[in-house]
């Protein structure tokens, strides 16, 4: 069984904007080749050493999802989306968390 909420569809490049915004400090984006990834895909042990250890899922996968997510190629299918079923829950957007950290701009 699958539980799935969607808060809100966006980009790499809207949450850096949103993040400057709160924050008032300027945000620092990396921005690899998809090469990068085509090629860890292949070989995992090849991780890039500035990526390795940054989360608590392994190095291959988290460059794939973040890659893809990058690419805005990460959609989850309307089967797998619960928002509708359940109306009174509310879900946190990336603007209302930044907004909770950094204050109401």
């Amino acid at each position: 069984m699958e539980l799935n909420f969607i808060s809100g569809h966006i980009s790499h490049n809207e949450i850096a904007a949103l993040l400057e915004n709160c924050s008032r400090r300027k945000v620092e984006k990396i921005i690899m080749p998809m090469e990068v990834m085509r090629h860890v895909w292949k070989n995992k042990e090849e991780i890039p050493e500035d990526l390795k250890g940054k989360s608590v899922v392994p190095d291959d996968f988290w460059l794939l999802v973040k890659g893809m997510q990058g690419l805005g190629r990460f959609w989850r299918p309307p089967g797998q989306v619960h928002n509708d079923l359940f109306t009174n829950v509310k879900t946190m957007t990336f603007e209302r968390c930044l907004e909770n950290t950094f204050g109401s701009q």
